[in-house]
């Protein structure tokens, strides 16, 4: 009798099966990666624009084009994955669109977040400060983080 050479059909089946497994296994683990990436990048550059925010407020900077030095506050507004700094007179200092981030941006008005000119502190359009600290939740596709802010104007990042 000859000796053959090769695999067998069932042999062959199984080999794949088991590829296929791992292949998949792997693009789960992949795309996880990529969501928990693409959070920690997008909170990364939130926390820079609301730490922008709080020390243009703390030094009483005005932006460039503005010779009022005289506001109140600064107000970091989120719309759409659209961030904007500007203090209560109206003047622009930033403006950044993260909304091709792939993450979920809580959206953020009304001086949700304004820092007191002078100070950094949390505070209303009226100047008073807040007794609460404001938690951002951003998210992809069961992956999320948060950011909190305390009435000092703190900012905090968990993952």
């Amino acid at each position: 009798m000859k000796k053959k050479n090769g695999f067998t059909l069932i042999e062959t089946i199984v080999v794949v099966a088991m590829m296929g497994l791992i292949f998949a296994g792997a693009s789960v683990y992949f795309s996880t990666n990529a969501n928990k990436r693409a959070v920690k990048n997008t909170m990364s550059r939130l926390v820079s624009q609301i730490e922008m925010a709080r020390n243009n407020a703390k030094v009483r900077n005005s932006p460039e084009g503005s010779e009022n030095s005289n506001f109140r506050y600064v107000e970091l507004s989120i719309d759409n994955g659209m961030v904007r700094i500007t203090n209560d007179l109206g003047y622009e200092y930033l403006e950044t669109d993260l909304s091709n981030s792939g993450v979920v941006i809580p959206n953020i008005s009304g001086c949700q977040l304004c820092f007191a000119a002078g100070e950094g502190k949390l505070v209303n359009t009226l100047g008073e400060s807040k007794t609460d600290e404001v938690n951002l939740v951003l998210s992809s596709n069961g992956y999320s983080g948060r950011i909190n802010i305390d009435v000092s104007g703190l900012v905090e990042e968990e993952q």
